[in-house]
């Protein structure tokens, strides 16, 4: 097993774009927060508020979004690559399992995901460190910041594991990244309007849990467990998909 998450691992990060997304994080980063530090002096204190973990926060509400995109294009191109560029049929003569097989290529697309973030975390500390001063660290607000970065990071984990089973499914990563990406745009101003129906609150992205350290709930009704609930069921089946299709498929045909 180790050795498959080696070799998948190996084909994510010897790939110049992985490179290229980790960057562009770090700049873009530098960016945001360049343009809160020198915007801020014309706002007043009781409008924005320059803190470390307020910089941090900024990064964080800007740049995940974008974290999940470049994640949806790894994991999209992880089994449907494969197919594409004939290489399945190698992967598949290993001694190791097909579930196995997929498992590694699932793991590691998480392991990218994680790195993406903790680039993003760490960039924003330090950058915002930096430019607003370190004296703020122990403002209270760590706790809540970290929070929003955890709720997203679960939003992130179901919207990735989507594209992953599309890619399995369908074995085109063009049209993984399509429907992922279309669904996490979309997604999110569909529960406006579907709010007045009861079937509302099974919806995804109405028990996104970022809500919950916002604000309310977005439908009447919802809880955090029940949220959860859902979220795992999602996941469950994202990946009961991906796993019975991929061992069951006939990789010749």
């Amino acid at each position: 097993m180790l050795n498959l998450l080696l070799n998948e691992n190996m084909k994510i990060y010897r790939r110049m774009r992985t490179w290229i997304m980790m960057a562009v994080i770090v700049i873009l980063t530098l960016t945001v927060l360049l343009i809160g530090h020198f915007e801020a002096p014309s706002l007043s204190e009781a409008v924005i508020s320059r803190t470390l973990w307020h910089g941090i926060s900024v990064a964080g509400a800007n740049l995940i979004f974008l974290c999940t995109i470049f994640t949806v294009v790894i994991g999209a191109d992880s089994v449907a690559g494969e197919f594409s560029s004939g290489t399945i049929k190698l992967l598949l003569i290993r001694p190791a399992s097909r579930a196995k097989i997929l498992l590694s290529k699932y793991v590691s697309m998480l392991v990218f995901a994680i790195v993406l973030i903790l680039i993003l975390l760490i960039s924003a500390f330090l950058i915002s460190g930096i430019l607003e001063g370190f004296s703020s660290i122990a403002d209270g607000t760590a706790g809540h910041v970290l929070a929003i970065y955890g709720t997203s990071s679960i939003e992130m984990l179901l919207i990735v594991t989507l594209a992953f089973m599309l890619s399995t499914v369908f074995r085109s990563s063009s049209l993984a990244i399509g429907m992922s990406l279309g669904l996490l745009f979309i997604g999110p101003l569909l529960v406006l309007l579907i709010a007045k129906y009861s079937w509302a609150k099974y919806y995804l992205f109405s028990n996104t849990l970022t809500q919950y350290v916002n604000h309310d709930p977005l439908i009447d009704g919802l809880t955090l467990n029940f949220s959860i609930g859902v979220l795992l069921a999602y996941f469950i089946i994202f990946n009961l998909l991906s796993w019975v299709i991929f061992i069951k498929r006939d990789v010749a045909a």
